[in-house]
């Protein structure tokens, strides 16, 4: 097994994919699970298609129309039939462009619902079904109630149908509410792998189901499943699953080619066409190790562009798809915008580590770097950068080391320095967490008595966190923090570098920022052009619609507002910035700072 080359981005009909090459005549199509299911898993489908082309497998993952990258939105998203054939179309770009001539479809959640229906139309040998939506029904029962548990640790009302912010589509729904592969009435394709997650039966029935068909079905546990799609920063990858995956491969389509063998497929980007805007998926950065989508108007392209950095473990297209939906948007207003995943957290090159990603670290902050370079060579500048959390960190840190940076939106930021190993910073998070939990102690004393949590190493970890904190704060860690903080500052203040801070009120980023500066920012008054911001009714990740409108009307006023906004062709910026009506504090929603 060889390491695996990096992939390249690809369009058909829609759709934005990531082509892993190979020289194998068996390719791979991964179906991904759909909405926030997706957004967990989607480091795990990159490492498995890693995984699949350094053995010698071709493999093409996608996003369906009206999620990740590809066109549309939830409004535009038809039923079954509709990724049926976005699958089946899937199968025939890996056909002419890898060459291959046989295909597998593998999938995950809704994804390895729709393989055994497309199977037969795509020609397809085999068939992967990890944690698969055998019955609809008790499918979007768990949504529901996957649902409202997200919405009650981000502290906010659960809307119907959604998980954090990303929406099964009515029609969708319907369809689905009617699935049962139990009545299948054909062998979707010769061979299976069914992955059953623990103590779901319907996981079972389905193997047995396809076995009564005459599919050759090899079933196993899907090991690590709940700790795959907790969320996309904490998640870890299923990697024993893999390992069954790719075996599974070897053992029924052997194959003894390697990704050395393959020809350079595709090219270094790729192009979608839109309603208003043109995107380019492309491969940037020295030795293109960096991947990203490039967003662009059709019409004149005005004011600054806009950078989105990842936060957390968010790939590129962010929470609840906010950076798409933003990108698009701004692009329709004659902005133009970059969307970078950061090493080790989406689709750039080189191998992941399995491992949450490190955030707080020069990497990501040199990634962007990289990007301002890319897009400042293209002729995109001038550059505004925005991140939320440790995406904010990244982008603050970057204008601090480079003069070409005037303009930041920084939401929900938690840290401005980090200290090199980190230990009172994260000692400090472990107690904050654990402040929150007490807050409500019959729900925690439930949740001691189920056995969700064992309090006497919880207990245990809160004292060590809280004598770290001690001890930090004894040997000046404090003081060693605020010079460094305030010296970041001074630096932006003497280049003159406009900052608004965005936060959510009353959360943890709200309560570290008053840690730093004050209740009202007191601390911050004698830095010029700072903007502050504060969202009622909002989470970290600006989940609820109205957030995400604030923070996008926010990046429309920023992006064109000069001056050190310049326009880029003959259109007249400052009639263009006066024509949105936006001016600093008169967003809807958002609250400044007094």
């Amino acid at each position: 097994m060889g390491e695996a080359a990096p992939a390249r981005p690809t369009t058909f009909e829609g759709c934005a994919g990531w082509l892993h090459p190979a020289a194998g005549e068996t390719g791979v199509v991964l179906l991904s699970p759909w909405g926030f299911e997706a957004l967990c898993t989607r480091r795990a489908f990159r490492m498995l298609a890693d995984r699949l082309a350094g053995a010698g497998y071709p493999t093409l993952r996608f996003d369906w129309r009206g999620t990740g990258d590809s066109l549309g939105g939830l409004a535009d998203v038809g039923g079954l039939d509709e990724l049926v054939a976005s699958a089946r179309a899937a199968a025939e770009t890996l056909r002419q462009q890898a060459g291959v001539r046989r295909i597998v479809l593998a999938g995950q959640g809704l994804g390895a619902a729709v393989a055994p229906l497309a199977a037969p139309s795509a020609g397809a040998a085999g068939v992967a079904l990890l944690a698969p939506v055998g019955r609809g029904r008790d499918h979007l029962r768990e949504l529901s109630v996957w649902g409202a548990m997200v919405a009650d640790s981000l502290g906010f009302a659960p809307e119907p149908g959604s998980v954090a912010g990303f929406a099964l589509p009515d029609a969708l729904a319907r369809e689905v509410a009617a699935l049962d592969l139990g009545r299948l009435v054909k062998a979707p394709a010769p061979a299976a792998l069914v992955a059953a997650r623990p103590g779901r039966v319907g996981d079972q029935k389905l193997a047995a189901a396809l076995r009564e068909l005459g599919c050759d079905v090899q079933e196993v546990a899907y090991e690590g499943y709940e700790a795959a799609i907790g969320n996309p920063t904490a998640a870890r990858p299923p990697v024993a699953l893999i390992d069954v995956v790719a075996n599974w491969m070897a053992e029924r389509f052997p194959t003894t080619a390697s990704p050395q063998e393959a020809s350079a497929a595709g090219v270094a980007s790729a192009v979608l066409q839109g309603d208003g805007f043109t995107e380019e998926l492309a491969r940037l950065g020295p030795g293109e190790r960096l991947a990203g989508v490039l967003c662009e108007p059709e019409g004149p392209r005005i004011g600054a562009t806009v950078l989105m950095l990842s936060a957390g473990g968010d790939p590129h297209i962010g929470w609840a798809r906010a950076n798409v939906e933003h990108a698009r948007a701004l692009a329709r207003e004659g902005v133009a915008s970059l969307r970078l995943d950061a090493a080790d957290v989406g689709d750039g090159a080189g191998p992941l580590s399995g491992e949450p990603p490190k955030l707080y670290a020069d990497g990501p902050i040199e990634d962007a770097l990289a990007a301002v370079d890319w897009l400042e060579a293209r002729g995109f500048g001038p550059v505004l950068l925005t991140g939320r959390c440790s995406g904010a960190f990244s982008a603050f840190n970057a204008a601090v080391r480079d003069s070409r940076i005037c303009d930041l939106v920084l939401v929900n930021q938690r840290r401005f320095v980090w200290d090199r190993d980190g230990t009172v910073e994260l000692a400090t998070d472990q107690v904050g967490h654990y402040q929150r939990q007490a807050k409500d102690p019959v729900k925690l004393l439930k949740r001691a008595l189920s056995g969700e949590i064992d309090l006497l190493p919880a207990v245990l970890k809160l004292a060590r966190a809280a004598a770290a904190m001690v001890l930090g704060k004894l040997g000046g860690h404090g003081r060693k923090l605020d010079g460094a903080v305030k010296a970041a500052f001074g630096a932006l203040k003497g280049r003159n570098v406009r900052m608004v801070l965005l936060y959510a009120r009353d959360g943890e980023a709200h309560r570290d920022f008053i840690g730093f500066f004050g209740e009202d920012g007191r601390r911050l008054r004698k830095c010029a052009d700072i903007e502050l911001a504060f969202l009622d009714d909002a989470d970290h990740g600006l989940t609820p619609r109205h957030a995400r409108d604030a923070l996008l009307s926010l990046l429309k006023d920023r992006a064109l507002w000069p001056p050190s906004v310049r326009p880029v062709d003959a259109e007249d910026v400052t009639a263009r910035a006066e024509d949105l009506a936006l001016r600093p504090g008169s967003l809807g929603g958002v609250a400044p700072a007094h």
